[in-house]
């Protein structure tokens, strides 16, 4: 096991909640690991344990970090995922925090890792916390999807079952197998709008936290996320009304997400080029969205001071209209 503990003797935790959220393919917009950045800074965490191996973290994949000053190495950073112990405030429940870098190899290796890792303490039940890049709005409630060990458990915490046949990422392969060795697990995937997923996705996060609060009826520390989506849904509009083709695309959003009951279509369900209305080049407006946030709309020479779309019939960017995990 991979597991290094930060003291020579394994704490003493009784049957807590496992909350999982790993950086990369499985979390546009840094949704689910802001979000449990946020429960590791609010709430009273102790971090007990390191998964640092080179095995999971090639250098030459996920580089370490130096900070160097006047000539001198002063600090050498490897990349590792953490595991807190946390107590969160009015509540008996104790809860496990697994946040870090998705593992870029031996993901049936770290997979064991986690299961030993639960097995140590008694876990009683798992959530697994994603954001996808998805063709939905940024002005209507975040959807979620996501996969459990029963069809009646997704109905129980209010999740529309995902349906998807194609590469998986890492939060279903964990799902699988806390589902194969009898632990409880349900994983939850926020949509995140594509037009916007290359940035912070902060109404994603209260999103999942506020799922989460909900299914473990415990108290979320959201009160300042809420603020910074009320920032971020202005700067999102600011830029939207200042393009006409890209607030028309997104009043075609709204008209799709509007017309159907389970939203989930939307995330999952890719629309042949017949079908689909215009979409945009995800990653170039990304790009231009940063740019438009960096420079508040002040850039000349660009049309109303917004960020320049370019729009097509048979344009396909990114991944909208489908999950890559669920």
């Amino acid at each position: 096991m991979s597991l290094a503990w930060n003291d020579e003797e394994t704490p003493s935790i009784t049957a807590p909640i496992m909350v999982i959220a790993l950086e990369g393919w499985s979390d546009a917009g840094d949704a689910a690991t802001q979000g449990l950045e946020q429960l590791a800074l609010e709430w009273d965490t102790t971090g007990i344990a390191k998964i640092a191996d080179e095995v999971y973290f090639p250098y030459g994949q996920v580089r370490p970090t130096v900070e160097l000053v006047d000539g001198v190495v002063r600090s050498l950073s490897v990349p590792s995922i953490d595991i807190f112990a946390a107590s969160p405030p009015d509540s008996e429940n104790e809860v496990l925090l697994v946040l870090g870098p998705e593992p870029a190899s031996h993901w049936q290796a770290f997979t064991m890792d986690l299961l030993t890792l639960a097995d140590t303490f008694g876990v009683r039940e798992v959530y697994i916390l994603g954001s996808i890049s998805a063709d939905v709005p940024h002005t209507r409630q975040t959807p979620l999807s996501g996969a459990s060990y029963s069809k009646r458990r997704l109905q129980e915490v209010g999740l529309e079952p995902g349906n998807f046949h194609g590469p998986a990422g890492l939060p279903l392969v964990l799902q699988e197998a806390f589902t194969r060795e009898g632990v409880p697990a349900t994983t939850a995937f926020a949509a995140v709008p594509h037009y916007v997923a290359g940035n912070s996705a902060p109404a994603a996060t209260l999103r999942l936290l506020t799922w989460l609060s909900s299914v473990t009826e415990l108290d979320m520390p959201t009160l300042a996320l809420e603020g910074r989506v009320e920032e971020w849904r202005q700067q999102v509009d600011s830029a939207t009304e200042a393009d006409d083709d890209l607030q028309g695309y997104v009043h075609e959003l709204e008209e799709q997400f509007d017309s159907v009951e389970d939203t989930s279509v939307s995330i999952e369900v890719r629309r042949t080029p017949q079908e689909r209305i215009r979409l945009v080049d995800g990653d170039q407006l990304a790009a231009e969205f940063e740019h438009y946030l960096q420079t508040g709309g002040k850039d000349e020479g660009r049309r109303g001071g917004g960020p320049p779309t370019e729009f097509g019939p048979d344009s396909d960017g990114g991944t909208p209209g489908r999950s890559d995990d669920g």
